[in-house]
């Protein structure tokens, strides 16, 4: 039996990403399954693929990972896509230039992370000023040089182009319609965040991918959800 493979491109999105992680570490499957991450941040591929294997571990899914910036990589021999990139994605595919720095890049850069360095209080955000740089550059203002939509659209012919043949491809992005050559099916989920969410989920996925906290929650959740709906059509 051939193995099941589904690959996420962009799941660094802070609004779909983290659903697609507890939806596939739910994933039961008779075929060995196989999972295939990409995103162009490589700081939020990084948190995506380490609360990935949180989770699969916390399920007892031995799923095979590869999680990489070269997306022919991460989508070879896809059966299943699912599409759910944001603006910083996006923008980093189609090299929309990053500007309106948070922080100067000539001061002296912060310490890689409060959790790392041992202290802060874990139940309270981190104020902004402590946050590390690689926390900035996910929540960073980008240069507004065409907007959300125009540079998302861009980035999905680069995607249609290297989905495999036959794919079943599912978007989960707000307000995108993307290419027709996908043939893609469309939910409308998961809800849209607060400017406030934004700023403290970065920080929040950091805890969840350590060692000390529970999944027990958001897969849960995860069960009834629309996307965990469809990827169950591939359980067999």
């Amino acid at each position: 039996m051939e193995p099941l493979k589904v690959s996420v491109v962009g799941v660094g999105s802070l609004r779909c990403g983290p659903h697609c992680i507890y939806s596939l570490a739910r994933l039961e499957t008779e075929r060995e399954l196989k999972i295939g991450l990409f995103d162009a941040s490589e700081e939020r591929l990084d948190l995506m693929d380490r609360l990935l294997r949180k989770a699969l571990k916390w399920e007892g899914n031995t799923a095979q990972i590869r999680s990489s910036g070269d997306l022919d990589r991460a989508l070879e021999d896809a059966e299943a896509v699912i599409l759910c990139m944001g603006e910083v994605c996006a923008r980093k595919m189609t090299a929309e230039p990053m500007t309106d720095k948070i922080i100067d890049p000539n001061e002296e850069e912060p310490i890689d992370s409060i959790l790392e360095a041992g202290y802060g209080d874990h139940n309270r955000p981190t104020p902004f000023e402590s946050l590390s740089q690689r926390t900035l550059e996910m929540i960073a203002p980008m240069n507004r040089k065409g907007t959300r939509k125009e540079v998302i659209e861009s980035a999905l012919e680069i995607v249609a182009e290297a989905v495999p043949p036959g794919a079943r491809v599912l978007n989960m992005m707000r307000d995108v319609v993307a290419p027709a050559s996908l043939n893609a099916e469309q939910i409308d989920w998961s809800p849209e965040l607060s400017d406030t969410d934004r700023l403290m989920l970065p920080h929040q996925l950091l805890r969840w991918a350590g060692d000390d906290y529970t999944l027990r929650d958001p897969i849960a959740a995860a069960e009834d959800s629309p996307l965990s709906d469809w990827l169950d059509q591939f359980a067999s």
